[in-house]
């Protein structure tokens, strides 16, 4: 594994679907955006106390994605990230997809927060930063 994986990182077990599949029998690309989106919406939105502060909410502003190697069904797939950089009003994460122990894919990718009322970039909050440390390598 990637030893930046494994340090301050966050991940999640994904199932390859067959709905993932395309008819050369392995993950479609745009499936891959999907299995980076879930840890970054798990850490960020859905804990018991999400990582986005009041009256606020992050949108995808940029993703590049490198693909390694195919993924199959059925399989597994690791998916994981750390923070890269904390911005004035975004956040950039390192990511990489594992299928057992080998690196399929890897990715960059950046959110932005909005306000939920005037839908303009919003300030990431002192707290909010703080919050976000221990995910930063």
């Amino acid at each position: 594994m990637d030893k930046h994986m494994t340090l301050k990182s966050y991940s999640e077990i994904l199932d390859v679907r067959f709905k993932d599949i395309d008819m050369f029998g392995h993950v479609n690309n745009a499936v891959y955006n999907e299995y980076y989106e879930a840890p970054r919406l798990s850490l960020l939105m859905y804990k018991n106390d999400p990582l986005v502060d009041k009256d606020a909410y992050y949108v995808l502003r940029h993703i590049e994605i490198e693909f390694i190697k195919e993924i199959t069904y059925p399989n597994k797939v690791k998916s994981f990230l750390y923070i890269k950089a904390i911005g004035t009003t975004s956040i950039t994460f390192s990511q990489a997809l594992y299928v057992g122990d080998e690196m399929v894919s890897r990715a960059v990718s950046t959110v932005v927060q909005l306000n939920k009322e005037t839908k303009n970039k919003q300030p990431l909050s002192q707290t909010l930063k703080e919050r976000l440390m221990p995910y930063l390598f």
